[in-house]
Parts: structure tokens; C-alpha cells; sequence
């Protein structure tokens, strides 16, 4: 599925921002150990996926603009500087979308 406008956008982190509170308000105290186990292991697929969006945003990013043009020294700085990251984390990100983040050919292709 491909969401490209800008309301589309917006109305699709709505819909994960209440979704995120409702998992907020789970009462883990009620669920047995191996459900426990079930939602933790859910979690963790679900903290891989959101990386992978943090890649794409990172590469769309650096695809058009630069970081001087938005008024920082390279892209670690903006994400420290916008996110309040340590220049460590932020340097990590960063080598991780250029690594991992899709590309596209000459062509146009993913």
C-alpha cells in the first residue's frame, strides 16, 4: 500500500498514535506468563518495523535535501539536534538508513 499525500500521511500516524495509547493503557499485570511472552516477542517485531520506517523517512530526507540546506552540519546533527538524540544515537541512525534504507536505481526502481 502506497500513502503518498500529505492527508493520507496524517491521517495514518493519527491512527498510530491511538492505537500506541491504547497499548499504553493494557493492563500487563492481568496476562499470564506465556501471553507475557507473546506480546513481548510482538513488540519486538513491531520496534524492527518502525526502524525500517525510520530508515525510509532518513533516506527520503537525504534524497531531497541536504542537511546544510535545513541549516546543520551533515544528517547526524539534524536528527540530534530536531529529536534531542545523543550525537552518538543520532550518528547510528543515520549510518543505518544508508545502509539498510531502500534504494532507488537510476531508473526509478526500489
Amino acid at each position: 500500500m502506497d500513502i503518498a499525500s500529505t492527508t493520507a500521511v496524517e491521517e495514518v500516524y493519527t491512527d498510530l498514535d491511538t492505537a500506541q495509547a491504547r497499548v499504553a493503557a493494557v493492563d500487563y499485570m492481568a496476562l499470564s506468563v506465556p501471553e507475557l511472552l507473546a506480546v513481548q516477542s510482538h513488540r519486538e517485531q513491531m520496534r524492527c518495523a518502525a526502524q525500517a520506517v525510520d530508515h525510509a523517512v532518513v533516506a527520503a530526507l537525504q534524497a531531497q535535501t541536504t542537511a546544510q540546506e535545513i541549516g546543520a552540519k551533515n544528517w547526524a546533527d539534524v536528527l540530534r539536534i530536531r529529536d534531542r538524540l545523543s550525537a552518538e544515537e543520532a550518528r547510528r541512525r543515520v549510518r543505518h538508513a544508508e545502509l539498510l534504507a531502500s534504494r532507488r536505481s537510476l531508473t526509478g526502481e526500489v
